[in-house]
């Protein structure tokens, strides 16, 4: 089968790929671009500064995004405290307002502590002034780091999201030999995403698996394996494991190159598995202006969408359809205009 290419680099020689021709090569459907939606981020650490952003999107031809801060806990945006940790939150504002340009994005500062984890996250599923689609979680936690407490208070939150009809993506962890699984990735409720990257091929970048994600089943130690991921991975290595199978669908993240940014007055190229997260929050916030109705994404996957070949193996050609989970990127990478008419139909 031959290989899908990468976008190359944008013009004017910046670093990294920009993320509307991810957008592009992942098929998000044109026609929409998250307008009537919102995207609630919960930040525990690091802050935006907003030159950093209108360079971003000026240098785009874009237009700056709708964003609204919201403390909890007395935690509040500040730039200035530890640069090295804006990277995180500035890249994931630019990347949504740049996949996903016409949809509202409401940053939930919260302190880097467990009540400011339980606190951030219930103030974005229950703010009533909100109105979220999508609920982007690009932080993580490895799974042994949590105690039940913790997993117990954010799981309850999370599912009342689920019922309300919000989405929750978050970073999946295990992707790579020898790293965990993340939290809150391993909840059953989150749409667990996992890190593709890019690899060379002559003179072309590719997409493929993180290296020997291939010859991982992941699986959660602390969170059961749900009813409906109850035949998956059948006849492979840690099938008699009963943990929550990790990721449920997977994105590009990095590798040779990682995304475009630019953050604390210079461009950069950032990678990490919460840059999958993000691409996948755009992509849902624009497939929910096109069908206007909620989606339960994780349920769905494993009884019908995955089956019907929704969406596609990384790297693979634009027809090509993954129809069973597979270690390391679970149902595959997006294909956006082919999710939504599957959720239309």
């Amino acid at each position: 089968m031959e290989s899908r290419v990468l976008p190359g680099p944008g013009p004017g020689g910046l670093p990294g790929f920009d993320a509307r021709a991810l957008a592009d090569y992942y098929f998000y459907p044109g026609e929409f671009d998250g307008a009537g939606t919102s995207i609630a981020l919960v930040s525990l650490f690091g802050g935006y500064r907003r030159w950093d952003l209108e360079t971003y999107f000026t240098a785009a031809f874009l237009p700056m995004p709708v964003i609204e801060d919201i403390s909890v806990d007395g935690a509040r945006n500040d730039p200035d405290r530890d640069p090295d940790a804006n990277v995180g939150l500035t890249r994931d504002l630019e990347v949504l307002g740049s996949v996903a340009p016409g949809g509202r994005l409401r940053v939930y500062f919260a302190p880097n502590n467990e009540q400011g984890i339980v606190d951030g996250i219930g103030s974005a599923v229950f703010d009533s002034g909100s109105d979220a689609s999508v609920i982007c979680l690009s932080w993580e936690i490895p799974e042994n780091d949590v105690d039940g407490m913790l997993v117990s208070s954010v799981q309850s939150d999370v599912q009342a999201a689920t019922m309300q009809g919000l989405i929750v993506c978050a970073p999946s962890g295990a992707t790579t030999p020898g790293e965990p699984p993340f939290f809150p990735g391993v909840l059953p409720d989150v749409l667990s995403c996992g890190a593709t990257w890019a690899a060379a091929a002559g003179d072309q970048l590719v997409e493929r698996p993180a290296q020997g994600a291939a010859d991982l089943t992941s699986t959660s130690a602390i969170i059961p394996r749900p009813d409906w991921q109850a035949d998956v991975g059948r006849g492979r290595r840690g099938r008699r494991d009963r943990g929550r199978l990790i990721p449920d669908v997977s994105c590009f993240a990095g590798g040779e190159q990682g995304l475009r940014c630019y953050v604390n007055g210079g461009w950069g190229s950032v990678c990490g598995s919460d840059a999958a997260a993000c691409l996948w929050a755009g992509l849902l916030a624009r497939i929910h202006q096109g069908t206007g109705r909620p989606w339960s994404p994780a349920f769905s996957l494993y009884t019908g969408l995955g089956q019907a070949g929704a969406l596609t193996p990384p790297g693979g050609p634009a027809d090509s359809a993954q129809k069973e989970w597979e270690p390391g990127v679970g149902w595959g990478t997006p294909h956006g205009e082919r999710l939504l008419a599957r959720l239309r139909a």
